[in-house]
């Protein structure tokens, strides 16, 4: 099960971002897999610790290392 859950997260986000409150789950997902890809591409610098990347983009986004935010429909 993942530690946070879901609405752990969706509360952690919903604190920073204002009057536009996230309520989709799918948002959440899609962020924390784009985090995700970009700690892959980045590379890490401390190889020591093994840490996935998507456990990494989560811990980001819940300590508000990283921020969501919302793309303009086109």
């Amino acid at each position: 099960m993942l530690r946070p859950s879901y609405e752990d997260i969706l509360e952690k986000v919903n604190e920073t971002v204002g009057e536009e409150k996230f309520d989709s789950k799918y948002s959440v997902v899609i962020a924390i897999a784009k985090r995700a890809r970009e700690i892959v591409l980045e590379g890490d610098a401390d190889s020591s610790k093994v840490v996935k990347s998507v456990s990494k983009s989560i811990d980001d986004i819940v300590s508000q290392n990283v921020s969501i935010k919302r793309q303009k429909a086109e």
